[in-house]
């Protein structure tokens, strides 16, 4: 008779059985994950971002499978300018509440590390702090518990918690009593009224802070910036998207030491071309840039460095079946509808192109552009590539009367195409073919009437051969 001793799994903590009521990870999410996770500027950043990311797919289906649809239009996770900053997912959207997800990678785990931002700053506040064990090891994730806004407050206040130097909450996992059962039963059959959230003012940037960024930014990344500036400081730059935006590209030109020839060197030039990009014909050509992304790698399930700097996410192949398999529902029925009605007008796209998209915001705009990519030869059998650009509105948005898309080659403009108001598009798109030396510009004007609305794109290439990520 053979005796089981049941503590040599104790051994083996690394494989542990996924819980009831937990959800695997597929291998494509687990990519994605990782491309969202690469986009952050350090390793620390980028390992707290693809536990995030994790978190995020495994929430959205474990909502799903009870009949709730989550929305990740504002998702901090999904823009590399937060998910750099911030170590959980602040803004997803159930309905009319708001979640905060927080990574937790161990069962043992007594404490989990808020962001100071998803507390403090209205912005990023939630109705439900939910905290998930992701164990991507074991390729599932779990929804542990939550707790709501006010007692969260309640208990920060009554254990006098004060934040950590980084910017975090270390937080009792005790504090997270309700079940994801009541989450659920919050979700579906309370009022968001019930839990108050602070109210959003107009962001701004003192003139004062403006000078002391400006001061630092020979010196910023070369330290933590918990180090380097203080909370109310950082919570400035938060609230502001575009400044937001402006200090990812300044640490991640430290990193890579090269900044895209496009983009200011100085936050003075920031302000200045905000102004000259409202100003700027449809016909200028575009300025020529060695950092290009390269639609090529897409063809093989890769992303170049900047393409993932640019919060690019890349779509599953073309084929029906393998994007309903990829359990996409966050992009899939957009792009599906899309691609359903461009072929209707008589476009074909092929079954081996490849795409990726990602979101475009600037004040109440929000918009997701995709760039769907493939090879052929032309008829005198020179190998060419087509890029199809299209721009539509985040799922439950509309275009704005005066939205703008532009492509151009390194010479001329190509395309122009402008939502109007008696037109009522549902999307705008381009569709350019070039040699594989080729490369195109796209811009996106998001409100013609609204100078500083533009959106200037690095080049994309098609080098499917380069090793170069």
């Amino acid at each position: 008779m053979m005796i089981y001793d049941a503590t040599v799994t104790n051994l083996i903590p690394d494989f542990e059985t996924m819980p009831l009521g937990g959800i695997s990870l597929s291998e494509f999410r687990l990519q994605q994950a990782s491309q969202l996770g690469q986009s952050a500027l350090q390793n620390a950043q980028q390992w707290s971002a693809y536990l995030q990311a994790l978190a995020v797919f495994g929430v959205e289906e474990w909502l799903a499978e009870r009949g709730s649809i989550a929305r990740y239009d504002r998702c901090t996770t999904l823009q590399p300018s937060y998910a750099s900053f911030l170590s959980t997912a602040c803004n997803v959207q159930v309905g009319e509440f708001k979640l905060c997800l927080i990574p937790s990678g161990s069962l043992t785990d007594e404490w989990v590390s808020l962001s100071r931002a998803a507390v403090e700053l209205a912005e990023f506040a939630a109705h439900f702090y939910v905290m998930v064990d992701v164990r991507e090891e074991n390729l599932w994730v779990n929804v542990k518990g939550c707790v709501s806004r006010d007692r969260l407050l309640e208990r920060l206040q009554a254990q006098q918690l004060q934040p950590q130097v980084d910017w975090t909450y270390d937080c009792p996992v005790a504090w997270f009593d309700s079940t994801p059962e009541d989450l659920v039963l919050w979700l579906q059959a309370a009022s968001s009224s019930a839990v108050d959230l602070p109210e959003v003012a107009t962001p701004s940037v003192t003139q004062q802070l403006r000078n002391r960024l400006i001061e630092l930014q020979p010196s910023l990344g070369s330290a933590p910036l918990w180090q380097v500036l203080s909370w109310d400081e950082m919570a400035a730059v938060l609230a502001n998207a575009d400044w937001s935006s402006w200090l990812y590209s300044t640490l991640s030109a430290a990193r890579d030491r090269a900044l895209q020839p496009e983009t200011p060197a100085s936050i003075a030039e920031l302000e200045d071309s905000t102004e000259r990009e409202g100003q700027t014909s449809s016909s200028s050509r575009p300025a020529v840039s060695d950092r290009a992304i390269n639609v090529g790698l897409w063809l093989q399930d890769k992303m170049d460095a900047v393409a993932r700097e640019f919060a690019w996410v890349l779509m599953p192949p073309m084929e029906s079946q393998m994007r309903l398999a990829s359990g996409m529902r966050t992009t899939g029925e957009d792009v599906d509808t899309i691609i359903g009605e461009l072929e209707r007008e008589g476009l074909e796209i092929p079954p081996h192109a490849r795409g990726a998209y990602r979101d475009l915001q600037w004040a109440d705009t929000c918009l997701r552009l995709y760039a769907i990519t493939w090879p052929h030869l032309s008829s005198a059998n020179v190998p060419e590539w087509t890029l199809l650009v299209v721009l539509g509105p985040q799922t439950g948005r509309s275009l704005p009367p005066s939205a703008r898309l532009l492509v151009r080659d390194s010479a001329q403009l190509l395309v122009e195409q402008t939502t109007t108001p008696d037109r009522k598009d549902t999307y705008l798109y381009a569709r350019v073919v070039g040699t594989w030396e080729e490369k195109f510009w796209v811009t996106v004007d998001l409100d013609l009437s609204a100078p500083g609305s533009s959106i200037y794109l690095p080049p994309f290439q098609f080098h499917p051969g380069s090793t170069q990520l």
